[in-house]
């Protein structure tokens, strides 16, 4: 659900709305955030070119999402706040997921991934 998930898109709609984003804990739970349009762009190579195997598409960077809400705030420039939720449990995971970045490098050398300022400014344009 594109609207009610926790992450950038949620993040960037509270933030345009004028409200607080609220944080698991204190949002230092990092993850690969890919932008779509390089998801669908992949997609389309990987069936132009008939690619074949496995293809992990992760950036191999890294980033939390206090880092992201911060990001957002800064870019829509809200008088908002990051408030923190207690989180339930432990978190899932922090980031460390081992995935293989080289096979997409090596199969469309020329392919970059947005960058994470890029592509949240992208979002909040609504491209």
């Amino acid at each position: 659900d594109p609207h009610n998930g926790y992450g950038p898109n949620r993040f960037s709609r509270l933030a345009l709305n004028g409200e607080d984003i609220p944080i698991f804990g204190k949002g230092e739970e990092l993850r690969d955030h890919v932008s779509i349009h390089d998801v669908a762009t992949l997609i389309v190579d990987v069936t132009r070119y008939k690619s074949s195997g496995i293809l992990n598409i992760a950036s191999g960077e890294t980033i939390s999402f206090n880092a992201i809400a911060e990001k957002i705030i800064s870019l829509t420039k809200q008088s908002i706040k990051i408030i923190q939720i207690p989180r339930i449990g432990e978190m899932p995971h922090n980031g460390f997921r081992p995935f293989n970045t080289r096979t997409t490098q090596l199969a469309f050398p020329s392919f970059e991934y947005t960058k994470i300022s890029e592509g949240l400014s992208q979002l909040l344009q609504g491209k």
